[in-house]
């Protein structure tokens, strides 16, 4: 995974007190701590915490917050602390030997979910652009038209194929053969 100064990418910590990054630029209402704050981390050495911040990245059906992020400049890898993630998202997380998956506590709907790599599991904090896969639900009139003016039952019998398809405003004098 390598550094994560220039990384939007962080792994999900069950040992980590506190969500910390090295990269301040993904961080939002950013503000500087009044007294010198450290972490400790793995190797027993104290870093130096810049600022602190929140940061939102994507999830489905909505956004993941994660709040008080401390910019650690020297850290090498962005970390989510697990207990933290769940108590400002209301939700909880399972692992397996391939994901990671992060569910809503009330519905248990998949928030977020990401495969393992090299053992661990990152988790991208970027945003990337959606995709439209159905851009608009076409009325029965104009699959009626697109068909070659096919009668209700295709349009019916099409209709249970798939959600591409609404024949509620189907009515027309078109005669057709079916």
């Amino acid at each position: 995974m390598g550094q994560s100064g220039h990384s939007a990418v962080a792994c999900p910590d069950s040992g980590a007190s506190a969500h910390m990054t090295s990269n301040e630029g993904i961080l939002v209402n950013i503000y500087i701590s009044t007294q010198p704050l450290t972490v400790a981390v793995a190797n027993g050495t104290n870093l130096p915490i810049m600022t602190v911040g929140n940061l939102t990245f994507p999830a489905m059906p909505g956004p993941l917050h994660l709040k008080f992020v401390f910019h650690v400049p020297h850290l090498k890898y962005n970390l989510i602390s697990i207990q933290k993630l769940c108590a400002d998202n209301n939700c909880f997380v399972i692992f397996d030997k391939s994901s990671i998956y992060v569910k809503d506590k009330i519905s248990g709907e998949v928030l977020l979910q990401a495969s393992s790599k090299g053992g661990v599991y990152p988790i991208s904090l970027s945003h990337s652009q959606p995709i439209a896969l159905i851009s608009h639900v076409a009325r029965g009139p104009v699959w009626h038209r697109r068909l070659g003016h096919c009668g209700r039952r295709i349009l019916d019998k099409l209709k249970k194929s798939g959600p591409i398809l609404s024949t509620s405003t189907f009515s027309h004098d078109c005669v057709s053969v079916d």
